[in-house]
């Protein structure tokens, strides 16, 4: 059984919107892509789209599992897409009919301009005003993006718990690092956290790429602990290619630093075959020391990715050597493909309200100015306005069912 509270359990008014719809449509969508991959000969992928919807743990170890089963029409092309090139692969195709260059495109989005706040291109976002500082997070982007599209109104924010609203953690402050320029083996220079080996894997080419990535997060964690004073108010996390180099720098620094835990989504377990070298050895250190070992490490997997971060062939081979980590859960979901959109940020808020409450403290007695004192008032206001709204309007439509 999974010991994750729930797949979500946000406050108040940000998260209704984004989990109603889901749950109605997740049946007849589902039906529907199934329905349409057989009419095309594809009955192992339809197999193969049904994994976000078991219950399984993977072997050997004590890795629990959450599934997410939702899924939503609009997001289900992606899916279709996904599977029926590979369905025509399977079906007998001698040859790749999809060329190197294509299946880079495919992979990587576009890139974007980012707005920057320093000369790096890195981003942050303190503590609201008044509210004293009481927990970090690192957070890395993906391939071609940058950190200050997490900034707030930035097309990454979503309902992030630095975002200003009735979710936002108070006493939060998130670093937003952007990665270097780099040329990849297929011509595009885009912001990455290391160069890839080729455009249809996800393996390191670029060693000295990577080793440049990890002596920055050395040096940023290294400060942020510092800031605080103890590491276990600081976490590291990211999504895509952040998220397993994140997840790189958690594993080699967890121990030492005595950091508070990991958030990551659809991303990988580094592994030494995957030329992040001195992760296996870094993994096995992690796992001796056992306070840390059961610090949480969360990662949310898309199922239904057969492309960018693949489950089957890189994903859960990856998490077989993390599995005996106490403190590793796992959150699947389907529906999205690689795009999970605002999942992102549920996972992020889920963990923060489990292991870092402090970090949403409302106590007056923490408020270290006026200007807070005010700041905690009209926030208090307008939250229980919100909630007295929502109240009424669910009466008045259980008094419709009724009816």
């Amino acid at each position: 059984p999974c010991n994750m509270a729930r797949s979500c359990h946000m406050q108040p008014l940000c998260h209704w919107a984004c989990h109603e719809h889901d749950m109605q449509t997740a049946k007849a969508s589902l039906t529907a892509q199934e329905v349409l991959l057989k009419q095309i000969g594809a009955g192992s992928c339809s197999r193969i789209m049904s994994l976000g919807l078991d219950r399984r743990c993977l072997d050997g170890g004590n890795l629990r599992v959450e599934p997410r089963s939702r899924v939503q029409k609009h997001h289900g092309w992606q899916v279709l897409v996904a599977a029926a090139l590979l369905c025509i692969n399977v079906a007998g195709s001698s040859h790749s009919f999809v060329s190197g260059t294509t299946w880079a495109a495919m992979l990587r989005p576009t890139p974007l301009r980012c707005r920057a706040t320093n000369e790096d291109g890195d981003a942050e976002v303190g503590p609201a005003k008044g509210y004293p500082h009481t927990c970090t997070l690192v957070y890395l982007h993906g391939y071609c993006r940058c950190g200050s599209e997490y900034l707030p109104g930035g097309p990454l924010s979503f309902c992030m718990p630095w975002v200003p609203g009735g979710d936002r953690a108070r006493g939060l402050r998130v670093v937003l690092p952007t990665a270097q320029y780099l040329r990849q083996p297929w011509g595009e220079s885009a912001t990455s956290w290391y160069g890839y080996a080729s455009p249809n894997h996800n393996r390191v080419g670029d060693p000295n790429s990577l080793r440049a990535t990890r002596e920055k997060l050395d040096c940023l964690l290294h400060e942020e602990v510092s800031r605080l004073g103890d590491g276990r108010y600081v976490f590291l996390g990211g999504a895509s290619q952040g998220c397993t180099t994140a997840l790189d720098a958690y594993i080699r620094l967890a121990v030492d630093l005595k950091l508070g835990g990991f958030v990551g989504s659809i991303g990988f377990v580094p592994t030494d075959s995957k030329g992040f070298y001195g992760a296996d050895r870094a993994l096995r250190t992690l796992m001796a020391d056992e306070q840390q070992a059961a610090q949480p490490v969360w990662l949310q997997c898309a199922m239904d990715d057969f492309v960018a971060v693949p489950w089957r062939s890189v994903v859960e081979p990856s998490l077989r050597r993390a599995s005996r980590l106490p403190g590793l859960q796992l959150r699947q979901v389907a529906g999205r493909g690689h795009g999970i959109e605002d999942w992102e940020a549920h996972i992020v808020n889920d963990l923060l309200r489990a292991h870092a409450p402090y970090a949403y403290t409302r106590e007056v007695a923490s408020l270290v100015s006026l200007d807070g004192l005010a700041e905690y008032l009209v926030a208090g206001m307008r939250w229980k306005t919100e909630w007295l709204v929502q109240s009424l309007s669910d009466l008045q439509g259980k008094r419709g069912e009724e009816r």
